[in-house]
């Protein structure tokens, strides 16, 4: 059994997790090192390849000649067409929209002043991607209905036969940041109106950038420029940096907040003005805000974090573990019986069945199944 278990329940990521000594090192080499290559005289530099900027070959097209008007076309010769793919969204499938752009050229015995252009073609229109290759509708689904990791299966673009590229979505995500701050702005308050917040964090890596850049608009200045300063002097490649996110318990809101690292100035910043329940694990950070608001914020310890930090030693401690994962469970049978009644009514039904869980638990720990020699203090579970 204690061989099958870890098979059974091991990490199924195709991402290997790094070793405790894992470095990365960086190698200098000591000098410059020059190849000297004979190139021939008459020998002419290949002209550099163009991209691929073409959709899938089984998405439908429908093709748009975008021509110059018969005043501007008097006299011009039509060489040809540019043509510009655009991916649109028709629901519930995509079709490329082509657009033909006539490309007219002057005749060589015409008298044109040098600084004209010697090809002619009709003003390409500025899209929310460079090249115009996303239509405004098709950028909002990307943005809405994708993530960079994932796909959902219930997407209506996971049937499509097409999906972005990382790259694809953070230029999207890029070009309409102008449109979506505003909404953001607007949310972050209204979030903070609900009873109960959530707040978690989850770590990313930061690429260390060559200079520090512009502040002077950055609500938290000093601790990016103290992080990212001391990262540029130590010749640091990356940073640990922190996403937050903040969870309305009633109201259909979650809001986002990035941090160059995990002090309680970002929780602190967004949280200065909430007076309520703040929920979230039991990190140092979260309790100093929790002293320092003078009783506008009281902290709650979340069973989600709690539950998941005693499953990872299900495997040293089979029998312990089992006994306070069921008690948990009986926490989250009740809410799921009571989570459509009003405030008052889940109040009531708390103080008269879960009231008495947390005492279960307390009998548990104090018990001889968790005390040693079964669980000894120095022990992941002790």
């Amino acid at each position: 059994m204690a061989k099958f278990v870890p098979v059974s329940f091991k990490d199924t990521s195709d991402r290997p997790a790094p070793a405790a000594d894992h470095v990365i090192a960086t190698i200098e080499l000591p000098g410059c090192i020059r190849i000297r290559v004979e190139v021939p005289a008459d020998s002419q530099p290949k002209p550099p390849r163009k991209s691929d900027r073409k959709f899938p070959d089984h998405l439908p097209r429908i093709e748009r000649i975008v021509d110059l008007p018969e005043d501007r076309r008097e006299g011009l010769k039509l060489i040809g067409y540019d043509e510009i793919e655009t991916l649109e969204w028709i629901r519930p499938e995509l079709r490329v929209r082509v657009n033909k752009y006539a490309k007219y050229v002057q005749p060589v015995e015409k008298n044109r002043v040098d600084d004209e252009p010697s090809i002619i073609s009709p003003e390409r229109p500025t899209g929310l991607v460079a090249g115009d290759r996303f239509d405004r509708c098709r950028s909002h689904c990307l943005e809405t209905l994708l993530s960079p990791a994932v796909l959902p299966p219930s997407s209506p673009v996971a049937g499509s036969d097409w999906t972005p590229s990382r790259s694809t979505l953070a230029n999207i995500e890029s070009s309409v940041e102008f449109a979506l701050r505003p909404l953001a702005e607007r949310l972050r308050p209204f979030l903070k109106t609900d009873a109960c917040v959530d707040c978690d964090d989850t770590g990313v890596v930061l690429i260390t950038p060559q200079a520090i850049p512009g502040l002077s608009n950055h609500p938290r200045p000093e601790r990016i420029g103290e992080v990212l300063e001391k990262a540029i002097a130590s010749g640091k490649p990356s940073i640990q940096a922190n996403f937050w996110g903040y969870y309305a318990s009633r109201l259909p809101v979650v809001a986002f907040d990035f941090t160059v690292s995990r002090h309680r100035d970002g929780p602190g910043d967004v949280l200065a003005d909430y007076e309520g329940t703040l929920l979230g694990d039991c990190w140092s950070g979260l309790q100093k805000i929790d002293v320092r608001s003078d009783s506008r914020i009281t902290f709650a310890a979340c069973w989600a974090h709690a539950r998941r930090k005693i499953d990872e030693r299900r495997i040293a401690f089979p029998i312990q573990v089992a006994k306070l994962k069921s008690l948990i469970r009986m926490l989250y049978g009740i809410e799921d019986q009571i989570k459509d009644l009003n405030d008052a009514v889940r109040l009531s039904w708390r103080q008269c069945l879960s009231r008495h869980v947390p005492g279960l638990i307390d009998e548990h720990l104090r018990s001889e199944t968790m005390s040693s020699p079964k669980v000894l203090p120095k022990s992941n579970l002790g």
